[in-house]
């Protein structure tokens, strides 16, 4: 706001030219000011464009490398169930393979009475 103090009329046109060259002076030093103001407005309004399109760029990677981990999570989750699943087969595998081996170790130990058995008879048959 530019207040006027308006000369009198004994100063004359002398005084009236210095005091509107003064003024002038004044308005041209605030134009010069709101002049670099805007300046530096406008240089910091294309920092902040160019901050906004960096954010805007890695909100964007961001997001594909949050798609990925989700679809890598779940390829993580089926592998690992289908690992949970092959671990109670071999478990259920190994426990048929020792049951196996028990019924063919008795089997086999059966297998010799017997032929200590028949042997032993065929022994007696004879005398």
């Amino acid at each position: 706001m530019i207040l006027l103090s308006v000369p009198t009329v004994e100063e004359g046109y002398e005084g009236l030219t210095q005091f509107l060259m003064s003024e002038a002076l004044k308005v041209q030093k605030q134009l010069k000011d709101k002049a670099v103001e805007i300046h530096k407005l406008h240089s910091k309004c294309e920092m902040l464009q160019e901050s906004n399109k960096q954010l805007s760029h890695d909100h964007l990677e961001l997001r594909n490398l949050q798609e990925r981990y989700s679809k890598l999570k779940e390829e993580f989750n089926l592998h690992n169930n289908e690992l949970n699943k092959i671990k109670e087969e071999n478990y259920l595998l190994a426990l048929r393979y020792a049951q196996l081996n028990e019924e063919k170790s008795m089997a086999v130990s059966r297998s010799r009475e017997l032929q200590l058995e028949v042997s032993g008879q065929s022994g007696r048959s004879f005398l």
